[in-house]
């Protein structure tokens, strides 16, 4: 009887433990959402001009976008912007949000170039084969669909200078999310063929400020992780010298992430590029350039921090250190003065050996 009870006992507490087991596995499968924010920068983007058809606009330097009409040559210019969606974990997009900056606004040309303003429309485009090292007027992809936004684009005499432009793409950005994952937008002024206002937004090659960007808030069930290293961890140099470090940048969250990386430290420094966008599992790198001030003496040196930061979430990332320190310049090593004195003497001997005076 005792050995019935035991039995009965043991078999409990083994379909105990094997259901705990259950209930924790599938707790650690279903991963809360999270609703989060992403800023997408344009991979490329661009203007194309009725008045010149065949020109190509942008070689991937130019730093502004004109968009309006132009009655004296340009006629007609539109703007076209394309993002890559592949780095965003979306379950559910909930809102998205296409930016531009522009500093002076709109004029009405020569040959007194007065303050204006006109309407722009924000279209989608379908085709995503456009480059903008070879987009023109002629072989420019059409919009298509109905206007999703529009703005009313205003000299700087009327918003101000350096002033943020903003239009509601939420449909379109959806469509493609679910699609090829690839975004192409056409920004196409109302006043085309009718009056004459344009002006032009700072393109993706403008530098880090006034980019224009597309920020999309959505939901996702990914699970962010990010490590960072740097190599060498400490290096020297003398004042005024350049030290480089290299940032790598591991994704060990589930699915694509893009980190934003910051540097901070008293010494004058740089790190290039600012952002890293990695697939699930894969690393980055990025250089760390760190000047040694000019008024550096023996003894100083400086700890800096490198924090990559997840963009899906920012309350996840991870920071590494590495130390640059004031360094003389290093003098001709004595051993190898040495050698090489030793090296002409033999030399000299060994001649005045063969071939005496």
């Amino acid at each position: 009887m005792r050995d019935e009870c035991f039995k009965s006992v043991l078999l409990l507490t083994l379909v105990l433990a094997s259901l705990s087991t259950m209930l924790a596995l599938n707790s650690k499968s279903v991963q809360a959402p999270l609703e989060t924010s992403a800023e997408i920068f344009p991979t490329d983007d661009s203007h194309v001009a009725e008045g010149y058809p065949d020109q190509v606009s942008d070689s991937g330097a130019r730093y502004n976008m004109y968009n309006g009409w132009e009655e004296s040559a340009y006629l007609s210019e539109r703007i076209y912007l394309k993002f890559d969606l592949g780095t965003v974990q979306a379950e559910t997009i909930e809102s998205a949000t296409l930016w531009l900056n522009s500093k002076y606004g709109p004029s009405a040309g020569e040959p007194d170039y007065d303050s204006t303003w006109h309407l722009v429309d924000a279209i989608g485009v379908d085709d995503d084969s456009w480059l903008e090292s070879e987009i023109t007027w002629n072989n420019s992809p059409a919009p298509v669909g109905s206007v999703l936004d529009t703005e009313n684009f205003q000299a700087d005499d009327f918003v101000g200078s350096l002033h943020w432009y903003s239009w509601d793409v939420t449909s379109f950005v959806q469509s493609e999310a679910a699609g090829d994952k690839v975004v192409s937008i056409c920004l196409k002024g109302q006043n085309e063929g009718s009056k004459n206002s344009a002006g032009w937004f700072y393109s993706k090659d403008s530098g880090d400020e006034y980019l224009p960007y597309l920020k999309i808030s959505y939901t996702t069930t990914a699970e962010p992780g990010v490590e960072v290293s740097i190599s060498p961890t400490s290096k020297s140099a003398a004042s005024g010298e350049e030290l480089t470090f290299t940032v790598t940048v591991t994704n060990t969250g589930t699915g694509a992430d893009t980190y934003t990386l910051e540097a901070t430290d008293d010494w004058v420094l740089a790190i290039s590029p600012t952002s890293l966008n990695l697939a699930e599992g894969a690393s980055g790198t990025a250089t760390l350039s760190v000047t040694v001030p000019e008024n550096a003496a023996e003894g100083d040196l400086t700890a800096i921090t490198v924090t990559a930061t997840s963009q899906t979430d920012p309350s996840v990332s991870d920071t590494a250190i590495c130390t640059a320190e004031w360094g003389a310049a290093e003098a001709f090593p004595t051993i190898y003065v040495i050698a090489a004195v030793i090296v002409i003497v033999v030399i000299v001997g060994a001649v005045l050996i063969i071939k005496p005076f």
